[in-house]
């Protein structure tokens, strides 16, 4: 006979007993994060890889950021899955997704802006490189990309200050001629 296993009733007062004694919302909790993580994992499989498989990438990825999400990286995937099968609206719309306080902030911003940049669309992606560029000056493919997107919006000078500007700080810029 198999002994099913539940999660506690919700707290009536009384010490709990059992393999879930303690902090109900702790438990469910750590729950989500183990399955945001098999989820997230199965993603990275399906994503890259001898079976790749992006529609299951997706799936799994969209599991993964609904079991947490904090799961940034999750996120980000997801994002990049929907640019790579050509969906730049749902790419925006994920990278978006991306907190100010994450380590991916910026990058998801760079993602958006490529998105732009490779759409055309300059006039949009011209203030979210400006502001990668001021919180990472030395992000060479931030610098790169918003010098290109000056150029496309039509202020080759704005580009070619763009890339003498990061010479003081290191960056090798490449000269800069016109198509």
């Amino acid at each position: 006979m198999v002994s099913r296993v539940s999660l506690p009733a919700r707290s009536t007062g009384e010490p709990e007993a059992g393999p879930f004694a303690g902090d109900r919302a702790q438990a469910i909790a750590a729950a989500n994060r183990a399955l945001a993580t098999k989820y997230f994992l199965e993603g990275a499989e399906l994503d890259d890889g001898p079976n790749r498989d992006l529609e299951a990438a997706a799936a799994a990825y969209r599991r993964a950021a609904l079991f947490d999400p904090e799961l940034v990286p999750a996120v980000v995937n997801l994002a990049n899955v929907h640019y790579e099968r050509d969906q730049p609206g749902k790419a925006i719309d994920h990278y978006l997704m991306v907190q100010r306080k994450s380590e991916l902030f910026d990058e998801a911003l760079y993602e958006v802006a490529w998105v732009y940049v490779k759409n055309r669309e300059f006039d949009k992606a011209l203030p979210l490189l400006r502001r990668v560029v001021e919180e990472q000056p030395g992000y060479q493919d931030g610098v790169l990309l918003l010098s290109a997107a000056e150029e496309g919006a039509g202020s080759p000078d704005d580009a070619i200050a763009t890339l003498e500007d990061t010479n003081d700080i290191g960056f090798q810029a490449v000269e800069v001629t016109g198509s």
